[in-house]
């Protein structure tokens, strides 16, 4: 079994329940919500990055610890807090973010776990804040080029929060682009692939981000499913109807899913059937995360997700 080295931020989402002033705390943060999909859907997903020495970050340790993700690699800082996001949740279960940004970005070069990720291992790059300057963008930078080198497959979700990018939108959709032709698969949202390619149709999107050199990727469509295109070939993908509350980690759900069945069968992409099948899997994962609130801590069992696979 291949492992699947995550690197970003591990944070406390409050999520905000009533529309008001209720907020529930979960472990969340985007890479470590992939390493928990990629680990409870069959693979080993390993986390990498830093936390704070506080309460928060021993609560996103012991997280890992009781849900059998690879810790080795999550670093305590002595001086940061940890990192935290707000969530305020809409009616149809979308949200809106703020952030206090802390420990993440203090992730260091010299803390990539290199030689680990070249003898046996996938990347996955799907930070929110890893574009933002500092230690951990110049960390991003170093493992993506290592891996390129090393020919590791490399998956990428550029996880545009607005709230982050408020006054930096053309920077990132410039180091987004860059980052586009060196990996296996991209993950985007329908905002990020409009915002990307500087398209607004599906068919004007596909053609953008291919012609940028995305080798395949995937675009996750909430209720309607996701698009997926690899080579010339575009497909697309339904899901199961469900009664959303929080869709904070659906697409890392689904892309978790993806992952794990990539690092058992490295060729799956470029196998149509199984592709098919794992993506139609991956997409109901998704939406069965939206059904519970939380990122990490809403993840459907594997039975779930084959039980609404099988009606």
């Amino acid at each position: 079994m291949r492992k699947v080295f995550c690197i970003g931020e591990a944070l406390i989402d409050f999520v905000c329940t009533d529309g008001r002033d209720t907020f529930v705390k979960n472990v969340g943060g985007a890479p470590l919500n992939v390493a928990a999909a990629i680990t409870k859907y069959g693979a080993e997903g390993l986390f990498v990055g830093k936390v704070g020495r506080d309460s928060f970050g021993m609560s996103i340790k012991n997280y890992c610890s009781e849900n059998g993700i690879g810790a080795q690699h999550l670093y305590f800082d002595e001086n940061t807090a940890t990192t935290l996001a707000f969530v305020s949740l809409f009616e149809n279960g979308e949200r809106d973010f703020s952030f206090i940004r802390g420990a993440d970005e203090q992730l260091l070069p010299t803390e990539l776990p290199l030689r680990e990720i070249k003898d046996g291992g996938c990347l996955h790059l799907g930070s929110a804040t890893a574009l933002l300057g500092g230690p951990l963008e110049e960390s991003y930078n170093e493992a993506l080029a290592f891996a390129k080198e090393q020919g590791v497959f490399i998956s990428f979700d550029p996880n545009y929060r607005s709230a982050l990018f408020e006054n930096q939108q053309e920077a990132f959709i410039k180091k987004a682009r860059d980052i586009l032709p060196l990996c296996g698969l991209c993950k985007f949202s329908l905002e990020e692939a409009e915002l990307i390619s500087g398209e607004k149709t599906l068919d004007n999107i596909a053609a953008s981000l291919e012609n940028l050199g995305a080798q395949a990727f995937l675009i996750t469509l909430g209720k309607d499913g996701s698009l997926f295109h690899i080579g010339r070939n575009t497909e697309k993908t339904p899901t199961i109807p469900v009664k959303s509350l929080d869709s904070t980690g659906a697409g890392d759900a689904c892309l978790g899913f993806l992952l794990a069945r990539i690092a058992q069968d490295k060729a799956l992409l470029q196998n149509a059937e199984k592709r098919r099948e794992a993506l139609r899997l991956a997409n109901i994962a998704g939406a069965l995360s939206t059904t519970k609130y939380g990122g990490a801590a809403s993840l459907p069992a594997m039975q779930e997700i084959l039980e609404k696979a099988d009606a």
